[in-house]
């Protein structure tokens, strides 16, 4: 495992090694500062990844000061944050003392200030890094394992249903080619079917199996199992949210326990494109047979014609049902990351090799690690697609 693998799995591990109850009690695994050989060995991984963040960062801002600030074209996290941090603490304030946000509609502009920019010192590029590695360290270690968790699944459910591994394959090689692609030149939003994999690898297995939210206020819900049936939830009640409860029940999701990518694309015109609950509403919609003019792209494999029939009549999913990253204020800042980063890899993977189960009948097992829920093994193997 490379060194800075090894430096995420050991800080990831180690979150959960200073959450056990023995070790919430213990100061020497509370109190980072103490120096044990446990903590040495803690700073010494952590200083390896700010060394890797930090020198992206720094990469990105010189570019971002040699273009003079300018955004358009270049939009990803590390930009936002920190075209958001310098606004913060060296853009001047407006007449109403705010600074302006990149992430808010309401910016009419995608640039800093030429002024501002020329300013910066070497020391405010330093505090300017060390800024935006926190906040990059914060939404790594926390997308660490669940993403490896999430690919896991991935990998399961694409080795038990070769049908959407085949269309998988056949959108990557579509969009990214045969050839290599760096990945800054990867556009996921042309990759639909394989985000739709991911998306449904998530509803049926997420790796967080709760989260907690309290009542800000006295709430009263019908439960549905009889006819004026409520329960009512006071101000203050901390609630355990399970998604997995909410994703298998039929009210929210039609055939819930089957593992079906269709409920979220559809075939459209020589390609895939996202369904819309509030159009399709409740029905059904078949997907459009492909015509001679719409065979530019690759077709969608004919190798698995009655499974493809039968997920291609499943009604559309209602994003609103989908609690895999909560919802609200408070639902995961890393959201966008983890499907960004899923749906390349999924693609990318798939684009080259195959992936089939490594023991014939394998049924997966979960195993329970601290909040998370992950395969207890998952023996596959791979070999190069033709």
């Amino acid at each position: 495992m490379p060194p800075d693998a090894q430096s995420f799995d050991f800080l990831n591990v180690d979150i959960g090694n200073r959450s056990t109850p023995t070790s919430l009690m213990n100061p020497c695994m509370q109190f980072y500062s103490i120096p044990t050989p446990h903590n040495k060995k803690y700073h010494h991984h952590m200083d390896r990844i700010k060394g890797l963040v930090g020198k992206i960062i720094g990469l990105q801002l010189n570019r971002l000061c040699s273009d003079g600030g300018v955004m358009e074209g270049d939009t990803n996290m590390i930009t936002h944050l920190l075209q958001s941090t310098i606004e913060e603490n060296f853009s001047p304030t407006d007449t109403d003392g705010n600074t302006g946000c990149p992430f808010s509609s309401s910016l009419p502009s995608k640039s800093i200030p030429d002024t501002v920019i020329s300013n910066l010192t070497p020391t405010d590029k330093d505090q300017i890094i060390e800024s935006v590695s926190k906040m990059l360290i914060t939404f790594l270690m926390a997308g660490y394992e669940t993403t490896a968790i999430s690919m896991s699944f991935v990998v399961y459910f694409l080795s038990k249903y070769k049908r959407c591994q085949e269309r998988c394959a056949e959108e990557a090689r579509r969009v990214l080619g045969r050839c290599g692609v760096h990945g800054t030149d990867i556009d996921d939003d042309e990759l639909v079917y394989c985000r739709a994999v991911f998306m449904e690898t998530i509803r049926l297995h997420l790796p967080v199996m709760f989260t907690t939210r309290v009542t800000e206020k006295e709430m009263s819900f019908d439960t549905g199992l009889e006819e004026g049936h409520n329960v009512t939830i006071p101000k203050g009640t901390r609630c355990v949210v399970c998604p997995t409860v909410v994703h298998m029940d039929e009210r929210n999701f039609e055939r819930a326990e089957e593992f079906l990518p269709e409920r979220w694309v559809r075939w459209e015109r020589g390609r895939w494109v996202e369904r819309d609950y509030e159009t399709e509403g409740l029905k059904s919609t078949a997907l459009p047979s492909i015509t001679e003019d719409e065979q530019d792209s690759p077709p969608i494999s004919a190798k698995y014609d009655e499974e493809n029939n039968s997920a291609s009549s499943i009604s559309a999913a209602d994003p609103h049902n989908f609690f895999s990253f909560s919802d609200g204020a408070r639902n995961c800042v890393g959201k966008r990351l983890a499907i960004m980063e899923s749906t390349i890899l999924i693609a990318v993977l798939l684009r080259d090799v195959c992936v089939d189960f490594a023991e014939e009948g394998f049924e997966m097992k979960k195993v329970r690690r601290f909040v998370t829920c992950g395969p207890e093994s998952l023996p596959v193997v791979f070999w190069r697609r033709e």
